[in-house]
């Protein structure tokens, strides 16, 4: 299983889990540019899965594997 499950339900409001992954994804959404590229260095995929997500137009979510 990978990011994209986790960020599916996050997206959709259905994630009300508290495990590592659902809380760091929940950091980037939040986080600033400056905080969100020190994150990238430690959790490259968590990141970009976000950042794709935010880029893209209609609402694709990459499945990668967790950092």
């Amino acid at each position: 299983m990978g990011l994209y499950h986790d960020m599916h339900d996050i997206v959709n409001g259905s994630n009300k889990t508290t495990n590592f992954s659902s809380e760091m994804i929940r950091i980037v959404l939040k986080a600033d540019t400056a905080n969100i590229s020190k994150l990238g260095t430690i959790y490259p995929n968590l990141v970009r899965t976000v950042q794709y997500w935010r880029d893209s137009s209609d609402g694709e979510i990459l499945d990668l594997p967790y950092d």
